[in-house]
């Protein structure tokens, strides 16, 4: 099975984000070597991944066939906030979510008390998939949480039930709102 990469779809993003994930992709690659790793790569953005990781053996894959072929060998995952991460959680692949933000949206982030970022803990309503946000070098902090995911069947179960309940909603909606609720919520924040 495999490691799966997702560093984002724009350039800057991808930069910033490939980079903080480079602690946590070297020591899965030694505590983990059984784990293939994966990289799906936004469209047109091959060769610049590619320049990014010059020196590994990460199997890159770009498009959606390649993607959905990632996904569903991953047993769990890095990914930059988005709407990625509630695919992760409809394929039921833990993960940790990361954001490299610019000083202003950090100073947002903060100003409201920073709110949930990760789809699936929005829907749930809490944080059971962990966020790992910063203006810079986030890159221990998501080692940290990589190793407390691989290394604990405890935190890769909470995460498989917590996404349960969050296809649970998504399909039924809240006991006291109806289905719309829900989708209206998420496309608000995408």
């Amino acid at each position: 099975s495999g490691f799966l990469l997702l560093p984002g779809s724009r350039d800057g993003e991808i930069n910033r984000n490939l980079n903080e994930m480079t602690l946590a992709r070297k020591w899965v690659q030694q505590a983990h070597p059984n784990l293939n790793q994966t990289l799906a790569a936004a469209p047109g953005r091959m060769n610049l991944v590619k320049r990014l990781l010059q020196d590994t053996d990460i199997q890159i894959g770009e498009g959606r066939e390649k993607f959905k072929q990632f996904v569903a060998g991953a047993h769990a995952a890095i990914a930059v906030s988005g709407t990625v991460t509630l695919e992760l959680g409809f394929a039921g692949v833990p993960h940790v979510t990361t954001y490299l933000a610019e000083a202003k949206q950090i100073k947002n982030y903060e100003a409201n008390g920073r709110p949930l970022i990760n789809l699936n803990n929005i829907i749930v309503g809490r944080k059971f998939v962990p966020e790992v946000i910063g203006e810079r070098a986030l890159g221990a902090e998501i080692l940290q949480e990589t190793q407390n995911l691989l290394d604990s069947d405890k935190q890769m179960n909470l995460q498989r039930e917590g996404f349960e309940e969050m296809r649970a909603k998504m399909q039924n909606g809240e006991p006291e709102a109806p289905r719309q609720n829900v989708a209206d919520r998420i496309l608000s924040l995408v």
